[in-house]
Order: C-alpha cells, then structure tokens, then sequence
C-alpha cells in the first residue's frame, strides 16, 4: 500500500458540482459560486482501491450539539491511525447527510479530494434552460418559490491549466504567456 495513492485526482467524471450560497443577478444575468466535490462512495472506493477493505475502518459520533464526528483509520505497517474531522447535519437528509459529510471532510485530512480545494472560488453563469451537458457538469440553483435556474461546471482539465497559468504569470509578473 502506497499511502500517496490516496491523494491522487479524481476522474473528471467522479467530480460534481454545487450551488454555493445564492445565485446573484447582474443587469439580468444570473450567476453563482460553484463547489467541486466528490461523493462519498466514491472515498469508500478509493479507501478499498489503495488500502483495501479490511485495513482501512470508520466510526462515528454525535456530539452533545448535534455535530457528526467521523473518524478514519487505516492500517499502516500493523498499527491503526485516525484521523477525524465533523460536519452537522444536511438540509436535504439529515442525519444521513451529515454523516456522509463527515466522512468525506475526514478523507480529505487523508488526502483524499484535497486538489478539490485548490480550484478556488469557480463562477458559473446561469440560466432558465437545462444545458445538455453530462451530468457530472451540472450546477443546479433552486429555491422553493422561484424559478430553477442551471449551469455547465467548467472542465476540470481547463481549471487546472488556468490555476497553473495564473501561478506562472504570479511569477514571472505580468509577461504575455502562450496558453496555446
């Protein structure tokens, strides 16, 4: 087991995207912040893929104020390390919700989704019309009482190679770079 392993990128296609805060309107375009994340299944899988099943374990708990703690351990050269973190629970499924946050915030002190945060703050123009667009790219803006408005997440590819751009050209100050 290559413990490394747990910190690689996710496909494309494992990566989701969400609705961060509330969409704005700007001279009638509407736009919100978008939040990459995986599932938690898809932790569950990269657990058994570099661990396997039986070296790797979670526990839960609930706090006296309700927060969800999940604890990770894996088995490294026959001794379990743990490593914990909690959310509370979900708007949508509760409990259930809260839990699964729990144990995908948890992975990430493993490494497990960490790049996830190096995308920053991603802008996602929004619109009354359902994009055709795989589902993965989907970002979906809906509150009870108003219109559903929809989004296409960008390529995760592109993110990256703008993210390394913009560090190159913070080096080298503001020189033309080839993006070609």
């Amino acid at each position: 087991m290559d413990i490394k392993d747990l910190s690689a990128e996710f496909a494309p296609e494992a990566v989701h995207w969400r609705v961060q805060g509330q969409p704005y309107e700007r001279n009638g375009n509407f736009s919100a912040m978008a939040l990459a994340y995986i599932d938690a299944r898809d932790v569950m899988d990269r657990l058994d893929a570099v661990c396997g099943p039986e070296n790797w374990q979670d526990e839960y708990e609930v706090t006296p104020t309700g927060l969800i703690i999940c604890k990770i351990g894996v088995c490294i050269d026959s001794q379990w390390v743990w490593k914990s973190d909690g959310a509370g629970e979900t708007a949508v499924e509760g409990k259930k919700g809260g839990m699964s946050d729990a144990l995908k915030r948890a992975a990430v002190k493993w490494g497990i989704g960490r790049d996830l945060y190096s995308l920053g703050e991603t802008k996602v123009n929004l619109s009354s019309d359902r994009p055709k667009c795989p589902k993965h790219y989907l970002v979906v803006a809906s509150k009870r009482g108003q219109d559903t408005k929809y989004g296409v997440a960008p390529s995760l590819v592109q993110l990256h190679k703008d993210r390394m751009f913009d560090s190159i050209r913070a080096i080298l100050g503001n020189e033309m770079i080839d993006r070609g």
